[in-house]
């Protein structure tokens, strides 16, 4: 049980506390109806309960954002991360923002670890995204290290950045 003053309270509710045994069992949690304001701080004490990977679903990106912000107040930003919807079409003529790719590249490294929450809205969930296989985790340089340029550029460029002759963002 978490020792957090504000998670005991929370976790009082039988609703709550049985969404998080299930949790804890590796069983989805089911629903839970508790109004906007609530949701960070009662997502929050599921979180430390749970100790696992959690994916959250809110309906809007701007809920997604919101609710990604706030998680990160209570529990930290090293462990909430958000999925953004791309905002544009995928092979349109607009590309995705460097912003957008750098926010689900980091959303993906968290994908799976325990204790971490992604935030994507059902709009960013439904957008065409890679397959588990195509998709690249985070990559790590260390200082000195020598790497192959055209694999370097490759893995780049599955983990969705662009190559662009001047970089400005």
């Amino acid at each position: 049980m978490s020792t957090h003053p504000l998670d005991r309270m929370v976790l009082e509710s039988p609703e709550v506390s049985e969404a998080a045994d299930r949790l804890l069992a590796g069983q989805p949690a089911g629903a839970l109806r508790i109004g906007r304001p609530a949701w960070p701080v009662v997502l929050s004490a599921i979180a430390r309960r749970a100790g696992h990977p959690l994916l959250l679903v809110p309906a809007r990106d701007e809920e997604a954002r919101d609710l990604a912000t706030d998680l990160s107040a209570l529990l930290g930003d090293d462990r909430v991360a958000l999925w953004p919807s791309r905002g544009a079409v995928a092979g349109g003529t607009v590309g995705i923002s460097p912003h957008i790719t750098g926010q689900r590249a980091r959303a993906v490294d968290m994908l799976g670890r325990p204790g971490q929450i992604v935030v994507a809205s059902a709009a960013a969930l439904a957008e065409r995204i890679p397959a588990q296989g195509a998709r690249a985790g985070a990559l790590w340089l260390e200082p000195g290290e020598r790497v192959d340029q055209d694999s370097f550029v490759d893995r780049l460029s599955a983990m969705g950045y662009e190559r662009v002759p001047q970089v400005e963002e």
